[in-house]
């Protein structure tokens, strides 16, 4: 079931619904994801064995008046709070991010996305969420439909057809990373592990 609103949507749900709730697929920003989504889980004891987080173009958030050498504005990929709300999930067996990005961003989507994927996220027992062993896949495709504008200062997309008479080709690439439970190094693995609230994510 789909909702704007997850902390109103589990908070709908009787202790017993939450706790059999097994998979649980997150969109939007990346920020609302880390700052408000992903904290909604662990406070009312949602605990998934699968989580799957998909960031559309549209969704993605660049940074704000810095531009790298190519005078492009910078693509941000990043988790900083999550590993604080997945130290909470000890039944989670999967990760899934899935990007996409149009095609004249690849090289950044590429860049931001192997940063990503080095990171490691602390579980409870002595493991961790690993990309090890996992490997990234990609998909291109062309979609016919509205065209992505930049709007406002703050470079965020709307979809728009921006003057184009009839329909407008745009090709798109979408990179998929998978993190699963790894034992943690110089840890033995089922032993509690006491929350470090200074650091939860490891690159």
């Amino acid at each position: 079931m789909r909702s704007e609103d997850p902390h109103k949507y589990f908070h709908s749900m009787t202790p017993e619904q939450r706790a059999a709730v097994r998979y649980v697929h997150f969109f939007g920003r990346f920020y609302w994801i880390n700052d408000k989504h992903l904290p909604v889980l662990g406070a009312l004891g949602v605990r998934p064995t699968l989580m799957k987080i998909t960031l559309l173009h549209s969704n993605l958030q660049w940074s704000q008046g810095r531009l790298n050498a190519r005078g492009e504005t910078g693509m941000i990929l990043t988790m900083p709070q999550a590993g604080l709300s997945l130290q909470e999930m000890n039944g989670l067996q999967r990760l899934e991010v899935e990007v996409e990005a149009m095609s004249q961003y690849e090289a950044q989507l590429e860049q931001v996305s192997n940063a990503l994927f080095k990171c490691t996220f602390n579980l409870p027992t002595g493991r961790m969420l690993s990309t090890k062993g996992n490997e990234v896949t990609r998909v291109r495709y062309m979609n016919i439909g509205l065209v992505p504008v930049v709007e406002s200062y703050e470079l965020f997309y709307s979809w728009r057809r921006k003057g184009v008479s009839g329909p407008a080709k745009v090709g798109f690439v979408v990179i998929r990373m998978i993190w699963t439970p790894k034992p943690r190094p110089g840890t033995p693995t089922g032993k509690a592990i006491r929350r470090n609230a200074k650091s939860s994510i490891n690159v």
